[in-house]
């Protein structure tokens, strides 16, 4: 009978532990990175893919190489479109190519663009295309800032490198308020509403804040 109680009692409090975390990917035995649809909103491409398809992305803006602990070597590039007026348009960069020994296994595209990785999160004395997160020995996560339109946040981009896979797992918008680097992982703070303030400096609103996290096992936001 003590140990039923026992029993049942951890088994709450596994329960606890998971409940409000929502898992947008799990990295699996299997080698697939799990995708889930509803945590990836369209990128934000202004007036449309066609009126921008004579545009040249020729301009290369960053170029990042990545190890893995496992040795598996990646290579990120972006690039900005090249074009008659093109020059004062938002975003540091456009087009971004993944490449894993020389082939390019993956690209993305957002005509409204991303910036560079704000340094004021990392810390680092280098701001570059994405902020990489070794997840394991072979799987890399690759988080992208997303430019500020207005009053609107920008998109935050996530894809995971795992071999020659790369998939796309998460794109919302959200305000970027933290990075804190963890025994587990990495985690941001984020920011989903945007808060103003009166003539006498006093808020609106308050933040309503999640945290995102990246670890061995998967990408949970809560």
């Amino acid at each position: 009978m003590v140990m039923k109680r026992v029993l049942f009692l951890l088994f709450l409090l596994n329960v606890l532990v998971v409940k409000g975390q929502d898992v947008v990917t799990n990295f699996t035995s299997n080698g697939n990175i799990e995708v889930d649809s509803s945590y990836i909103d369209p990128f934000n491409q202004g007036l449309g893919l066609d009126f921008y398809k004579k545009l040249d992305p020729s301009i290369l803006k960053d170029e990042l190489t990545i190890t893995t602990p496992s040795g598996l070597i990646y290579t990120v590039k972006a690039f900005r479109f090249k074009g008659k007026g093109w020059e004062g348009e938002p975003g540091d960069y456009n087009v971004v190519k993944v490449y894993k020994d020389g082939h390019e296994i993956y690209d993305m595209l957002c005509i409204m663009g991303w910036n560079y990785f704000p340094q004021k999160l990392t810390g680092e004395s280098e701001s570059h295309c994405c902020y990489p997160v070794n997840v394991t020995d072979d799987i890399v996560a690759l988080v992208f800032h997303g430019i500020y339109i207005n009053n609107q946040a920008p998109q935050i981009a996530i894809v995971v490198l795992k071999g020659t896979q790369a998939k796309l797992v998460f794109n919302e918008e959200f305000r970027i308020r933290e990075l804190k680097k963890t025994n587990e992982g990495v985690k941001f703070v984020l920011q989903e509403n945007l808060v103003q303030y009166n003539s006498e400096g006093i808020p609106d609103s308050e933040p309503i804040l999640k945290t995102l996290s990246i670890s061995k096992d998967c990408i949970s936001i809560k």
